[in-house]
Order: structure tokens, then sequence, then C-alpha cells
């Protein structure tokens, strides 16, 4: 039974994401690994002294109903997605999870597993903005495109009647501007 606890701690310590063990009477955290303390930015004996709602403002006004079931929290994690977490330096960071109730010889603890997320996060929102930015640009070239036919119409008639023999020379200056202003309007 030694050894078994043993690999137990090992794997609780050494995974990468965060799990917090509660009670599921008072979601005070009871224990924490390194990841947790990585993701909060809290060591473990502050962790301890804590519970579920000073790191998590999302659960704040839901107490009542985790208390009562703490089954509960898992279909809360799911529905709220990415969830901001308050680290002890004042940030928030996000992070993705499950929870589990689970009943042991002793009672029952609530096991809270999070996966830090916010760097997926500000890639997601670059992509989104890159995707505005190229349909932004798609949208502007074709309303270049189709600003240059037209464009391209006016020059050319321009240039042809200022050309004609019987047009005065103040006709065929007014052309030239148009043919001028019609080319600058097309770069």
């Amino acid at each position: 039974a030694d050894v078994t606890e043993q690999k137990y701690v090992n794997l609780f310590e050494r995974a990468s994401d965060a799990i917090f063990i509660c009670d599921p009477t008072t979601l005070g955290v009871e224990d924490a690994n390194r990841s947790a303390e990585k993701l909060t930015g809290y060591p473990k004996w502050e962790l301890q002294k804590l519970n579920l709602m000073s790191l998590c403002p999302w659960l704040r006004g839901k107490e009542k109903e985790v208390i009562q079931d703490p089954a509960r929290l898992h279909d809360l994690l799911e529905s709220t997605g990415n969830l901001p977490i308050e680290r002890k330096d004042g940030g928030i960071t996000f992070a993705e999870g499950a929870a589990t109730l689970r009943h042991n010889n002793g009672g029952s603890t609530v096991e809270l597993f999070l996966r830090e997320v916010t760097e997926l996060r500000t890639l997601e929102q670059k992509l989104q903005q890159a995707e505005k930015l190229s349909a932004l640009g798609q949208m502007i070239s074709g309303v270049a495109h189709e600003l240059n036919n037209p464009l391209s119409v006016i020059v050319g008639y321009a240039q042809l009647i200022a050309q004609r023999p019987h047009v005065d020379e103040k006709t065929r200056n007014d052309l030239i501007k148009v043919q001028h202003e019609s080319e600058r309007a097309a770069r």
C-alpha cells in the first residue's frame, strides 16, 4: 500500500493539470499540486487557507448551489468554458477543466482539474483579428477592382475626346484634368 500511495503522490505532484482537492461542504482547498501553485501564484500552504470562491470569481454567488450538490461544479465548469482564475498577484489567467465528487473511506472530496488556456485564448483572439483584417483586405481589393473598371473607361474616353481635332483648347484642358484625376483615383 505504501508503494501505491507513493505512486499516487508522484502522479499528483507531477501532473501538468492544476489539481485542487476541496472539502465539499466548504469548498475549502485541502490540497493542491505544483501545477495549481503555478496556475494561481500561491504556494500550497496559502492555497490551503483559501476556498474556490476566492480563486474563481465565476463561482461567487453559486456557493450554496455547489455545496448542496458538489457534483454540480462539473456542470458549471462545462457551461463556463474559459473560466477566469484570480492569481495571487491580482492578475487573471484563464483555464478549462473538470470536477468530480469522489467518495473515499473517510468521506467525500471535490477534485478540480484545471488546464491553463490563457495563451491559447490569446492566440485565438489574434487569429480572429487576422481573419477580420484578411476579410477587410479582400473587401478593399474588391472595391478597388470595381472602381478601376469605370475609371479606366473614363480615362479612355477622355483621351479619345481630347484627341479630336475640333475640340477647343478649354475643353481639351478640362478633359486632361478629368483624365489626370481619374488616373489618380485609380492609383
